[in-house]
């Protein structure tokens, strides 16, 4: 299969999914970036007045990069979401094309067709197309970021872009602050492990250097925005929250901040410093927990990915009767269109779920067999298998639910397309070998 076969399987899958589930609306975190978006559209200088900051308290819990894309989107086009999940189904085709390459640096051409291919057909990456959700925007960041990291460098121009692409992906998610030490950590190992002079080695100090002047250069800007609005931080105050979120006495995972200890607090750097108090004390009391809490984490990270098929339901039940999501229909098309509804919601949450879920299994257990065949894998691949136990790291340290693996599966799909290519390889020369032998 070629890479141009691939890309419009891609493009066509994720369209298809668009054009099948018009009356997809936002809601829960999907409609507050919606209202992120439109209201940036309105008034981009909604982000430096402390005032409404302080009403709409996700708007600093998020970073910005997402809310700033959905408002240039509407700022052009209106208040559409569905400009935006159209944009998204090239974005989501673009993604597909840099995996190819990045398989392709990381090992060969097969295993960058496979990789393609496993993105191009997951399903959660075809639904999640369809949802105003920053993790279409965070995987184009995160693809580039990766690409960036295996090309050849020739100077000072590549670790520079190299860390803007990574501010650009901490702006768009918290977590990818955690791909700044490993871009640092991979400078020094593929400098390290070169064919070169032992004094040629030594230039991953300028080189880190670079980069950490392309990331301080772009997120500079909003750090210190922050410091003048809401109160110091790098990126955004959801770090204390969502620390206390997965350590507490509580279950893990979010609540409402009027349900915590942190309630009544007004400040969103004062409820953060809070959620860091909190955690820090609950983990001093029972170390032990960190471990359970971790195992119960991991677990809910790699459940079902049903949520980006439910997120696509545009029926709901309500007081005992039924309301269709963004349908502007008259009384007399009203039973049709929630019986063509019901049917796609039985699809999305019967066929569709069932097969998210098995493709979601057997991507996780090819990438494990990967790393079983750790001395086997390219310096490269071992720093996509780096990347992938540190993002399951960094959600263990904090709190986790399935939605958040959907940049994991990236990474995923490259261990994975690798197994399958090395176990074809294996194979086949067995064949040839017991041939020769009959």
């Amino acid at each position: 299969m070629s890479l141009g076969l691939v890309l419009l399987l891609a493009f066509v899958l994720r369209l298809g999914a668009v054009v099948w589930l018009p009356h997809t609306v936002p809601y829960s975190d999907y409609l507050y970036y919606h209202e992120a978006g439109r209201l940036t559209a309105e008034d981009w200088g909604l982000w430096l007045d402390a005032e409404r900051i302080r009403e709409l308290t996700k708007l600093s819990w998020w970073p910005p990069g997402y809310p700033f894309f959905l408002g240039l989107v509407y700022e052009i086009a209106g208040p559409d979401h569905r400009a935006v999940v159209f944009l998204q189904v090239l974005i989501g085709t673009v993604v597909c094309a840099l995996v190819l390459a990045i398989g392709q640096r990381a090992y060969d051409r097969r295993v960058g067709l496979a990789s393609a291919l496993l993105v191009a057909v997951n399903p959660t990456y075809i639904f999640t197309t369809n949802l105003i959700a920053s993790e279409n925007l965070f995987a184009l960041w995160l693809s580039i970021s990766i690409w960036l990291a295996l090309r050849p460098w020739r100077g000072r121009r590549e670790p520079f872009l190299l860390g803007v692409v990574l501010a650009l992906a901490a702006l768009t998610r918290g977590v990818a602050l955690l791909l700044l030490p490993l871009g640092l950590l991979w400078i020094r190992t593929r400098t390290r492990a070169a064919d070169e002079p032992v004094a040629t080695r030594l230039a991953w100090r300028p080189q880190a250097a670079w980069l950490l002047a392309g990331f301080l250069l772009l997120i500079a800007p909003w750090s210190v925005r922050n410091a003048l609005v809401v109160g110091p931080a790098l990126v955004s105050h959801g770090g204390g929250v969502n620390f206390y979120f997965g350590h507490n006495e509580g279950p893990v995972g979010y609540r409402p901040i009027a349900e915590t200890p942190m309630a009544g607090l007004r400040s969103v750097a004062e409820i953060d410093r809070r959620g860091w108090e909190l955690g820090l004390r609950h983990i001093a009391r029972d170390p032990l927990g960190f471990v359970r809490r971790g195992a119960v984490k991991v677990r809910e990270l790699f459940a079902s990915p049903a949520y980006a098929l439910n997120a696509n339901t545009a029926i709901q039940r309500e007081g005992g009767g039924v309301r269709l999501l963004g349908a502007q229909t008259a009384p007399a098309d009203r039973n049709a269109a929630i019986a063509a509804a019901r049917r796609k919601a039985t699809a999305l949450r019967g066929v569709w779920t069932d097969r998210a879920h098995s493709y979601a299994r057997l991507l996780q257990i090819l990438a494990l067999i990967a790393l079983v065949l750790w001395r086997r894998l390219t310096p490269a691949l071992r720093f996509i298998a780096w990347l992938s136990i540190g993002w399951v790291a960094a959600h263990v340290l904090f709190w986790a639910q399935p939605r958040f693996r959907y940049p994991l599966e990236i990474p995923l799909a490259l261990l994975a397309s690798f197994t399958l290519v090395y176990g074809f390889a294996a194979l086949h020369a067995r064949i040839r070998a017991a041939r020769r032998d009959a």
